[in-house]
C-alpha cells in the first residue's frame, strides 16, 4: 500500500516496542546528578560514620549529599528515594524498608497502638510494654501474630493465631489501596546504594560501593509479595507509661527480591 499523500514518512524506523523500551531506559538528569555525587563520595573510600546505630548508613550517606534529615515521607533527592544499606562479607543482606505506614486504627480491633501494645505486647528488659517483631504472610511468628490479605474488603490484616485451635482473631488494618499509592509514591525513582563496612559503633565506617537504580514500582504485585512473605512488615512500639511510641510500621523486602516489585534495575558500579 502507498502512503497517503501529504503524509511523510517516519523519521524513526525503530519498531515501536524498542522505542518504549529505550525511552524507559533514559537516565533522568537528576539520575546522573546524584550518581556523579555518589561516584566522588565513593573515591573518598571508607569514611567514618556521623552517627552509631542502624541508622547510621543512611544517615551518613543523606549528611555528605547534603539532605536534611526530615521525617517526611516525600523523595530524598529531587524526586528520587535514597535507601542505602550495609554490605558484610560472609553475612546475609539485611532487608531495605520499603516505606512506612501508621494502620487504619478506627477499622482495627485494637483500636490504637496502646491497644495493640496491651494486646499482643510483652515485657522488655527495661520493664517496658513493647513490641518489637517482624510479621509476614506466609507463616506465623512466636508470638502467634502473622499477615492475611482479605481480598473482600482489600485490606491487609494483622492477626493472631491462636496455636492451640488455629482460630485467627483480626487485630489491625491496612486499606490495601493505600498501601499501593504510598510505594507508588515513595519509589517513583529509588537509588538503593551498597556500603562495604567496618569497626563498630562510632567507629564503623562506610564505603558507597553500588548502586541499583529503580523506577516504578509494580503496586499489582505487592498483595501477592506480601502473601508469599517476600515483603513482610515489623513492629517497632513500645510504651512510655502514658503513650505508645512508634519507630514506624515498616514494610521491607530483601534487596535480592527487588525484580518482584520492580522492572530490571540499572545497576551503577560506584568503585
Amino acid at each position: 500500500l502507498r502512503p497517503r499523500a501529504g503524509r511523510a514518512p517516519l523519521a524513526d524506523p525503530a519498531p515501536p516496542l524498542r522505542r518504549v523500551v529505550d525511552t524507559s531506559r533514559q537516565t533522568s538528569d537528576a539520575a546522573e546528578e546524584l550518581l556523579n555525587l555518589l561516584r566522588g563520595i565513593s573515591a573518598r573510600g571508607f569514611i567514618r560514620t556521623l552517627r552509631p546505630g542502624d541508622t547510621g548508613v543512611g544517615m551518613t550517606l543523606e549528611t555528605l549529599l547534603g539532605i536534611a534529615a526530615n521525617s517526611k515521607q516525600a523523595p530524598d533527592y529531587k524526586g528520587i528515594e535514597l535507601k542505602a544499606k550495609r554490605s558484610r562479607l560472609g553475612r546475609k543482606d539485611n532487608r531495605s524498608t520499603l516505606f512506612s505506614k501508621v494502620p487504619n486504627w478506627k477499622l482495627s480491633p485494637v483500636g490504637s497502638a496502646m491497644g495493640l501494645l496491651q494486646r499482643r505486647g510483652y515485657l522488655d528488659d527495661g520493664g517496658r510494654l513493647a513490641l518489637y517483631h517482624t510479621l509476614r504472610g506466609d507463616k506465623v511468628n512466636s508470638l502467634g501474630l502473622a499477615l492475611e490479605i482479605d481480598a473482600e474488603q482489600d485490606w491487609l490484616k494483622q492477626v493472631y493465631v491462636d496455636p492451640a485451635t488455629r482460630k485467627s482473631q483480626h487485630d489491625v488494618t491496612w486499606e490495601m489501596p493505600l498501601l499501593k499509592r504510598d510505594l507508588a509514591a515513595k519509589h517513583k525513582e529509588t537509588f538503593w546504594v551498597q556500603a562495604r563496612c567496618r569497626g563498630k559503633a562510632d567507629a564503623e565506617e562506610f564505603h558507597y560501593v553500588a548502586v541499583q537504580h529503580t523506577r516504578g514500582a509494580m503496586t499489582g504485585n505487592l498483595p501477592a509479595l506480601i502473601e508469599a512473605g517476600v515483603v513482610s512488615v515489623d513492629y517497632a512500639l513500645h510504651s512510655t507509661g502514658t503513650r505508645a511510641r512508634d519507630h514506624g510500621y515498616l514494610f521491607k523486602i530483601h534487596p535480592a527480591n527487588l525484580g518482584a516489585l520492580f522492572p530490571p534495575p540499572f545497576v551503577h558500579v560506584l568503585a
